[in-house]
């Protein structure tokens, strides 16, 4: 079994299972044997081994507990396969990749290199987030515009958001099409919310597409006129023709 699961570098957990397997039925062997040769040729009597061993056995079980427990959570590790090595994935606080189960901990080297043992009891009552399993990559960001960007500039705008992301290589378009909408009129910007899903699990090439897009938005916006907007107070002039004040409103004269 341990030969035939070395054909295959991806079932690391089935490598896991033959020797938890080969381990137990060693020591069950090795027990069974044990008392068989006692019994049938030195003579002793079995049952008041047995109820030692099952003494001395309890007392090892309530010191060993906390082993005995990531020993199991390895088993269902093992059983449930949340993940393989190799994989992404994210363990309470932890964001790293899996680099080996163990029979006791699950080493996770993280995003910034540092390498984590996570017992095994731990990791089985976690919730598991499986980064690597995700179908696609979601993106959503925001265009934000200026105050004064006129209707038909805000057409022109989503117009062009949809010319660079229609045509993608990277989205399934006939399955996850790009939304664009204008949505919010904020105190300093007009914004247009997109949200994209990358066709790929590959993390550094979802960054790569993103790095395509955002520059080419940002050389069709320029050659538009389209004026990104940032958070700003502004002051308007008393008298200022291009800016007349609003009726009702507060005026203040003076020498």
């Amino acid at each position: 079994l341990k030969a035939r699961a070395r054909l295959d570098p991806g079932r690391h957990m089935d490598m896991l299972l033959i020797d938890l397997i080969r381990k137990t039925v060693k020591v069950a062997v090795t027990v069974v044997a044990a008392f068989f040769v006692a019994q049938n040729i030195f003579q002793l009597n079995i049952t008041s081994l047995l109820a030692g061993a099952g003494v001395v056995g309890l007392a090892i079980a309530f010191a060993a507990q906390e082993t005995i427990a990531n020993v199991f959570g390895s088993v269902m590790i093992i059983l449930d396969k949340p993940f393989a090595v190799g994989e992404r994935v994210k363990i309470g606080a932890i964001d790293g990749s899996v680099e080996s189960v163990g029979l006791r901990s699950t080493e996770v080297r993280s995003l910034d290199g540092n390498l984590f043992s996570v017992p095994n009891r731990q990791v089985a009552d976690s919730v598991v987030e499986n980064i690597s399993r995700r179908p696609n990559i979601k993106y959503p960001f925001a265009v934000a515009l200026t105050c004064d960007t006129p209707p038909e500039k805000m057409e022109e705008a989503c117009k062009i958001l949809h010319d660079i992301l229609d045509s993608h290589p990277g989205f399934d378009t006939a399955r996850q099409p790009p939304q664009i909408f204008f949505t919010d009129c904020r105190d300093w910007s007009l914004n247009i919310s997109v949200t994209v899903w990358f066709n790929t699990r590959d993390f550094l090439l979802a960054q790569k597409w993103r790095h395509e897009i955002n520059l080419e938005i940002l050389r069709r916006f320029n050659a538009a006129k389209l004026r990104f907007s940032r958070p700003a107070n502004t002051t308007f002039l008393a008298g200022d023709p291009d800016y007349p004040p609003i009726p009702g409103s507060l005026s203040f004269s003076g020498r």
